[in-house]
This record gives C-alpha cells, sequence and structure tokens, in this order.
C-alpha cells in the first residue's frame, strides 16, 4: 500500500511538496545535510510523510560517549493518511537506522500532539519527561 524510502539530494522536491503544504520555508536544491538521515513514505509518487533523524557531533560526555547526540524530529504525515500506521513506520525506519556510535535518540513534540506523539513514543520505548512547555523522550538503546 505505501512504501517507506530513504530520501536524498535529489529528493528535495518531494520535501518542499510537505514544507509548502505545512506552511513551512522549503529546502534549497543541494541543502539536504549530510547530517540528515530523512525518510519518506509514498503512496503511489505522492509524499505523504516525512521523519528526520537529526544527527549531531559533540564533545564526547558520559550520556553520549562517541560524542554522537540523535534526534527524531520533522514528523509530518499529511492529514488525509494520518492513523494508518505511516509515520510509526516511518519512526521505526529512522531508528533502524541510528548510528552505532549514538547510544540514544530523542524526541521533542509540542503538547498539541502530545495525545498522538506519546502513543507513537510509547511504542518505541522512549520514556516520557515534561520540561516546561515541551514534552521531552529519550529512547536508550
Amino acid at each position: 500500500m505505501f512504501h517507506y524510502r530513504r530520501l536524498q539530494d535529489a529528493d528535495i522536491p518531494y520535501i518542499n511538496a510537505l514544507q509548502r503544504r505545512r506552511g513551512f520555508e522549503e529546502i534549497e536544491e543541494g541543502q539536504l545535510p549530510a547530517e540528515w538521515i530523512v525518510y519518506g513514505a509514498f503512496s503511489g509518487e505522492e509524499i505523504i510523510g516525512i521523519c528526520i533523524l537529526f544527527l549531531y557531533r559533540r564533545l564526547p560526555h558520559s550520556d553520549y560517549p562517541g560524542g554522537l547526540i540523535a534526534e527524531l524530529g520533522g514528523c509530518y504525515t499529511v492529514p488525509e493518511y494520518r492513523g494508518k500506521g505511516v509515520m510509526s513506520a516511518l519512526v521505526g525506519t529512522c531508528l533502524e537506522h541510528l548510528p552505532g556510535d549514538c547510544p540514544e535518540a530523542g524526541a521533542i513534540v509540542s503538547d498539541a500532539s502530545s495525545h498522538v506523539i506519546s502513543i507513537l513514543m510509547n511504542q518505541y520505548g522512549f520514556e516520557d519527561a515534561v520540561e516546561g512547555e515541551r514534552r521531552v523522550w529519550k529512547q536508550f538503546r
């Protein structure tokens, strides 16, 4: 029914189709950062969802000895396809590609979407913590 694949620079038009739909700024051609692991969901040739694993290199710390931090974000499913497992599959695919030297992934979501996201995050073993107006989720390997 749906297919999922990693998106590259050549797929920026697909990413921008979702950016426009969301009212967000478009990404310039050739500007997809190498530190992003981006997966898209498709129904035929139409992009219907996106999920990004943002990777950051920091000085090593006891919480991330390799110095690599991952954050799950940029998640979006077009409204007509919500509730069909699209985001669950995208999050799972991104987490499968978490680099070996990255001990955990975090996700930050707004309280507005917290009910749906809490179900999804709990499905993948994320632990909930509340900080101010945002919910912070961390998943340890």
